[in-house]
């Protein structure tokens, strides 16, 4: 890898599913539903399914139903997901 790309987000309080779903959509990333407390998405999303597209349903998904997020990123673009704060800091120091 030879350069990492914007950086959506660092550390809390941008963990909640809502606020980062419109963060990851705005920048021209899908969304999926996650059912609560697991990894499995909801019936009927996925890559080559349905996805998420605007604000109402992310409204409805992860405010009203309270869903896990779940992020599709094009061909162009990596994600990595980093569980302590800490590790981020070595990976990108």
């Amino acid at each position: 890898m030879t350069t990492i790309g914007t950086q959506i987000y660092k550390t809390p309080p941008l963990t909640n599913a809502f606020v980062c779903a419109h963060i990851w959509l705005s920048r021209g990333f899908g969304v999926l539903p996650v059912q609560p407390d697991s990894k499995r998405l909801v019936r009927g999303f996925g890559p080559n399914m349905q996805t998420i597209s605007g604000g109402r349903e992310v409204d409805y998904w992860f405010r009203a139903r309270d869903a896990n997020l779940a992020v599709i990123a094009p061909n162009s673009a990596i994600i990595l997901d980093f569980d302590q704060t800490e590790i981020y800091d070595q990976f990108t120091a």
